[in-house]
């Protein structure tokens, strides 16, 4: 992964292969209804996201996954092992995009930009949890 990607930082020390991660991250994106709604955000924000722009990856960082702003969503294969680790993953990366979508001018080397990305991603738990 690329140091300019945003990530969920944890993970197991095992992981889990990527066709199991992919299975993970299909179930996600068809049952988990905090993915759905970002995901739906985002279509409604006018950046749609096809399947193709989540993927599996093997990861050479201690992290859950990664947005990476020309290529999608990555979800570590060998960072994660439990259903719930993918949700959380796939849905603080969706922010990340669903903010990206919002600010064009949004940089990820810019440590000022990446700290309000943060911050928004506590706003964004705030609405989902009321």
């Amino acid at each position: 992964m690329e140091e300019a990607a945003a990530s969920s930082n944890f993970g197991s020390s095992t992981g889990t292969t990527p066709e199991h991660c992919q299975q993970m991250i299909n179930r996600s994106l068809s049952r988990n209804s905090t993915v759905k709604f970002v995901r739906e955000a985002l279509t409604e924000a006018g950046c749609p996201v096809a399947d193709k722009f989540f993927k599996p990856e093997r990861c050479s960082i201690q992290a859950g996954g990664g947005f990476k702003q020309d290529e999608g969503i990555v979800i570590c294969s060998n960072n994660v092992t439990h259903q719930d680790e993918v949700d959380v993953a796939l849905t603080h990366e969706l922010l990340h995009a669903y903010d990206h979508c919002r600010a064009v001018n949004s940089n990820w080397t810019n440590c000022e930009h990446h700290a309000c990305n943060q911050s928004s991603q506590f706003e964004w738990r705030l609405r989902l949890e009321t």
